[in-house]
């Protein structure tokens, strides 16, 4: 085998890794967005820890600034979902 086959090889496998690490972030992202941020929104965060907390206070206040139709789109699915659960 040439340098240059495995060069290629172990660059195609970079690749395959970097795009799967970037599906499980996406996915990750996801799960929370659709679990967690419903619940943390209808209860103001009471669960969270202080850093969770501070993060969802700062996403709140953008989304409510710059983004209002949509966080109240987000509290309306929200409520909805948790409504289901009980």
């Amino acid at each position: 085998m040439t340098n240059h086959f495995i060069i290629y090889i172990h660059s195609s496998i970079v690749r395959i890794f970097i795009i799967l690490l970037y599906d499980y972030f996406i996915c990750f992202l996801l799960f929370f967005i659709l679990d967690r941020f419903p619940e943390a929104v209808v209860t103001n965060c009471r669960k969270c820890t202080r850093r969770q907390s501070e993060n969802f206070d700062k996403l709140t206040d953008w989304y409510t600034k710059h983004e209002p139709e949509k966080y109240n789109a987000i509290v309306g699915m929200a409520l909805k979902k948790l409504m289901k659960k009980s």
